[in-house]
């Protein structure tokens, strides 16, 4: 979590994801929690800490995504994706001005200009995208995608349990994935299904 004061962790310490937060983390704009490497981005720059990768040099990093296996960010020059690409994760394909990107386990998702694409392992379907109505987020989860569009929330990939089976939703305005949960901000909330 990360608020004014900073950004604070806690859980699993066994590569220094929580004892190893930098202190000169300020005007954080956001935080991405992988498996073994956390990272920060704060004016512009990227932070990391943890068991992490070599960060690919960045120029001016608007967003970041963290996975278990890899992390992606956007800055000036479009997407880069970093860690293993045991399935073509980190290969990414042709983007036309990437707005924001997702990493799952092991295939990653983006969404440009031209809507919504998912790259990677597709073992479940993960890859393929449905048809997507103005699309304004999307979010990777471990085998699943979910994505908002003017129709609702839209998930594809691995149905594990009820996944798929979201509640109802008054004007959904925003959405993140677990590895196998999603929850989503409508006007009544909160509200999270799957793997309970």
């Amino acid at each position: 979590a990360f608020d004014a004061r900073g950004v604070s962790c806690w859980g699993d310490d066994t590569y220094g994801q929580v004892s190893q937060v930098p202190k000169d983390l300020f005007n954080v704009k956001q935080i991405a929690i992988g498996e073994v490497c956390n990272f920060a981005l704060q004016d512009h720059e990227l932070k990391a800490w943890g068991l992490c990768d070599d960060v690919p040099e960045l120029k001016n990093p608007r967003t970041i995504s963290a996975s278990e296996h890899h992390h992606c960010a956007i800055d000036d020059e479009g997407l880069k994706c970093w860690g293993t690409n045991a399935y073509g994760e980190i290969t990414v394909p042709s983007l036309k001005n990437p707005k924001t990107v997702s990493a799952g386990d092991f295939h990653t998702c983006a969404l440009d200009d031209d809507g919504v694409k998912c790259w990677g392992l597709n073992g479940d379907g993960q890859t393929d995208v449905p048809k997507l109505k103005n699309p304004k987020a999307i979010s990777a989860g471990a085998f699943h995608n979910c994505a908002l569009d003017d129709d609702g929330v839209k998930c594809w990939g691995w149905n594990f349990q009820g996944l798929f089976n979201f509640p109802v939703l008054t004007k959904p305005k925003a959405l993140v994935s677990g590895s196998y949960s999603a929850c989503a901000l409508d006007n009544d909330g909160v509200k999270c299904w799957g793997l309970n």
